[in-house]
């Protein structure tokens, strides 16, 4: 969505979601998000031995935002950007506790 409302000030928010589909083969911790893949390393700054097999199920960002034309001659601009991008995840796994997804807000 985006929204003009003088020739100085350009105004914005974007949105978007992508889904991966999980596929994964019985008993093995092979395929796309398998429910077998151990996400114990993950949450760690240097997992070191511990494993993390994250992959992605979902992944959710949000951008709002705007431009200010500080100059605007004939030809060209001199202009200001302010922005901000949110960043959800969620995985596909299990961690220690067992549970089968991870989620996690990136700044």
């Amino acid at each position: 969505m985006e929204w003009h409302p003088t020739k100085e000030w350009d105004v914005y928010a974007y949105y978007g979601v992508e889904h991966y589909a999980r596929t994964a083969y019985a008993a093995t911790p092979i395929g796309y998000g398998s429910p077998l893949a151990d996400l114990s390393g993950c949450a760690v700054e240097d997992p070191g031995t511990q494993p993390c097999q994250a992959a992605n199920a979902t992944i959710t960002q949000v951008q709002p935002g705007l431009w200010y034309r500080v100059i605007t001659p004939d030809v060209g601009s001199v202009a200001f950007r302010l922005s901000y991008m949110p960043t959800r995840t969620v995985r596909y796994g299990r961690d220690s506790t067992g549970f089968g997804r991870e989620e996690k807000n990136i700044r």
